[in-house]
């Protein structure tokens, strides 16, 4: 019998509707254009037990909302999420409490959202008090430092009793790991976790979450705009651009070979960094990327440079995904450009 994977997501789109500029302003009387930003649009993947799917792209491709449409922080226009097999868009309150339970994030900053009036103890118990699954301040005081000592802050009877201004950025990550393995989740959602942190602590995190998920058998997805990280992290990779995923496949054979021409942009910057290409390749157009929105044959045609006549193919406002390899989908009419 086949397994079923642990998480599918089918279809998801989002928009998000912004004011643009002021077009008409008097004391009586002012008009703003509006434009609506497609943040995700038609996102499908899937991920199996034990499984890293690592999510790369630029900054405002559709990263860190799909993450929290994956956690329940943000609703689709449209679409499905299946955890287990259960769509988890059509639950009532009850069924997404006992999802959430099993669904976890660790968020890009952590300056930002760990509550700096409570001590590390209360943190990390948080969602155990919430989800009444913890009792007396005793057992608090156990759990919290059960799990301060496995994220590698230790003593953990001391930590335990600070604060978070005194802790560095490292370290507050580390409590935020702490915080959510406390409910022994499933699925974790890493978005960009090292992203805030000084280089020579990102590689104690990166290791700390590798042996993490393999130590409670947990899937996770690894939301990063650095390919070389999710080559190190995970086990399949999705190329996101303008709210679309363009390439999706086995790590190696992203890396290794990459079939979109955004895709191959990002490994050649890779690889130029170690100078392992002698004569640079351009794969990609230099400028701004616009607002989302839909209509033309592709998301990247305006910067790309193997666009041509044949780029259309009927696709009705988007290139169709192309299986070019066992499980390696692209997006692309040109799959060999370059």
């Amino acid at each position: 019998m086949r397994d079923i994977p642990i998480l599918e997501v089918e279809g998801l789109k989002k928009t998000f509707g912004q004011k643009a500029h002021f077009t008409h302003f008097s004391r009586r009387n002012h008009k703003a254009s509006r434009s609506d930003v497609y943040a995700l649009d038609d996102v499908s993947f899937s991920l199996m037990k034990g499984e890293t799917l690592g999510i790369i792209g630029e900054s405002g491709c559709g990263k860190s909302t799909t993450a929290r449409i994956l956690v329940g922080l943000v609703k689709p226009d449209s679409g499905a999420l299946r955890f287990e097999g259960e769509n988890i868009l059509k639950m009532g309150p009850a069924g997404m409490q006992a999802y959430r339970k099993q669904v976890q994030i660790v968020f890009q900053d952590p300056y930002e959202y760990l509550n700096p009036r409570m001590t590390l103890r209360d943190i990390v118990c948080e969602p155990l008090v919430i989800n009444h699954m913890v009792g007396s301040e005793g057992e608090k005081e156990k759990v919290a430092e059960k799990y301060l000592e496995q994220v590698g802050l230790a003593p953990a009877k001391d930590f335990s009793k600070r604060y978070t201004h005194e802790l560095s950025g490292g370290q507050r990550q580390r409590v935020a790991v702490a915080r959510a393995l406390v409910l022994h989740p499933k699925l974790l959602i890493a978005d960009e976790p090292t992203s805030m942190l000084d280089v020579s602590v990102r590689a104690g995190i990166l290791n700390l979450l590798k042996s993490l998920i393999l130590e409670y058998r947990m899937s996770m997805v690894f939301i990063t705009h650095d390919i070389a990280t999710s080559g190190y992290m995970c086990d399949k990779l999705a190329v996101m651009y303008k709210g679309r995923i363009v390439e999706i496949g086995d790590r190696d054979a992203i890396i290794r070979a990459p079939q979109h021409p955004y895709t191959k942009a990002l490994v050649q910057v890779c690889t130029d960094l170690q100078g392992f290409i002698k004569e640079r390749k351009t794969f990609i157009k230099e400028g701004e990327v616009d607002a989302f929105e839909r209509g033309g044959h592709c998301c990247f045609e305006a910067r790309c440079v193997c666009r041509d006549s044949e780029c259309g193919c009927g696709c009705e406002g988007k290139q169709e995904m192309v299986e070019v390899g066992v499980g390696h989908f692209v997006a692309c009419a040109h799959c060999n450009c370059g």
